[in-house]
């Protein structure tokens, strides 16, 4: 099959995918609301306010968020597992795509949902507040989930598993922690070098302003995970078993 993109089947592919990792979507927001469970129990139980539960809604969100890759296409070029998965009828390029929609979009957007709902759940049955002070709250600002940096940084990280899961064959999250320490330690051996080379020679350090800074900040976040995308884009369809 030539590897291009048909608009029906990719969308027939993503509908058949999300029914198959129904089951998954489902585990990982019970996971969600077990913890808001469990504060609310807290609570009635032992009149403890929850908010350490809160905050681990909030790294259950993070964590999932990353590893998602890894836990919906660790399958990918095992020797048995994977054989159903390369001969569904559609290009690996049309593969791909559905695998970043399922990474990027669809698990954080259910995932934010679920918490978002968790979090009010916890409140308003494990909680102190009155109805309309919960229900005044705004589960959507920076003290919740919805500030841009944290969102851009994590979908950064989550670039870097999408990477290892589709460029290695076995022992996936082994092999991209290692691969990574090994590419900070030698990004780090070459800034080192470039700044004493730079003192040496007496160049002039450039000063830039707070808003040019926040703006280089979030375009770091916006462009980081672009190279660990188009390296699984690229390395899926030469190595599909």
């Amino acid at each position: 099959m030539k590897n291009f993109i048909n608009i029906d089947r990719l969308g027939k592919f993503i509908l058949m995918e999300c029914r198959l990792f129904w089951r998954t979507y489902l585990r990982l927001m019970t996971a969600i609301f077990a913890l808001a469970a469990i504060g609310i129990f807290f609570v009635f139980t032992f009149g403890v306010e929850g908010y350490t539960t809160g905050l681990l809604i909030l790294w259950c969100l993070i964590f999932s968020i990353i590893f998602a890759p890894f836990i919906l296409y660790r399958f990918v070029y095992h020797p048995t597992k994977s054989l159903t998965y390369t001969m569904l009828p559609a290009t690996s390029l049309e593969k791909t795509i559905s695998a970043w929609l399922q990474c990027v979009v669809i698990v954080p957007a259910l995932l934010i949902a679920t918490t978002v709902l968790s979090l009010l759940l916890k409140d308003l049955f494990g909680g102190a507040d009155s109805l309309r002070v919960i229900l005044s709250r705004n589960y959507w600002n920076i003290e919740y989930i919805s500030h841009v940096h944290i969102i851009l940084q994590l979908f950064a990280i989550q670039s870097l598993a999408f990477w290892g899961v589709f460029w290695f064959k076995s022992r996936k999250i082994t092999k991209t922690f290692l691969y990574l320490a090994l590419i900070c330690v030698g990004i780090v051996v070459v800034a080192t070098l470039i700044m004493n080379t730079l003192n040496y020679f007496n160049v002039p350090k450039i000063t830039l302003s707070d808003t040019m800074l926040q703006a280089l900040d979030y375009l770091r976040y916006l462009i980081l995970p672009i190279l660990p995308w188009t390296l699984a884009f690229l390395k899926f369809p030469r190595t599909q078993i």
